[in-house]
């Protein structure tokens, strides 16, 4: 009876981890300012999160870019995703993404080359 207990215990804590850690990359982080540098370069990153998915879509919620279009990229130790051109506030993405699951992975975004000022970009992601 006591052994049954705790193989049951153990296996609902190892699960629950599991959930923990596979949760990391398909939750949504809500509401992530990015100060994006002007003039094509490169610089406004997220955070990271952890990949639970190897080669799946990342999600971009994009709310505002003060009316600039913007490049987006995910970024992540196993290499870049390819570039996603002209996105601006208001509309929803997917991303290419090379991240394999448990690394680490950040979106990365870059201005217009003639965009004189910087733009304060808000969104909601995941790596998923």
């Amino acid at each position: 009876m006591k052994k049954s207990l705790v193989a049951g215990a153990l296996s609902l804590g190892l699960l629950i981890s599991g959930a923990i850690v596979t949760q990391a990359g398909t939750s949504w982080q809500y509401n992530i300012s990015v100060y994006v540098p002007s003039h094509s370069k490169t610089g406004g990153e997220t955070k990271d999160q952890t990949k639970a998915t190897s080669g799946a879509k990342a999600g971009l919620a994009l709310h505002a870019t003060q009316g600039v279009k913007l490049d987006v990229r995910t970024k992540g130790s196993d290499g870049n995703g390819t570039w996603k051109r002209d996105v601006y506030g208001g509309n929803v993405y997917e991303l290419h993404s090379v991240t394999t699951s448990g690394n680490n992975e950040r979106l990365e975004f870059s201005s217009d080359l003639f965009q004189g000022d910087p733009v304060q970009a808000i969104l909601d992601w995941r790596s998923n």
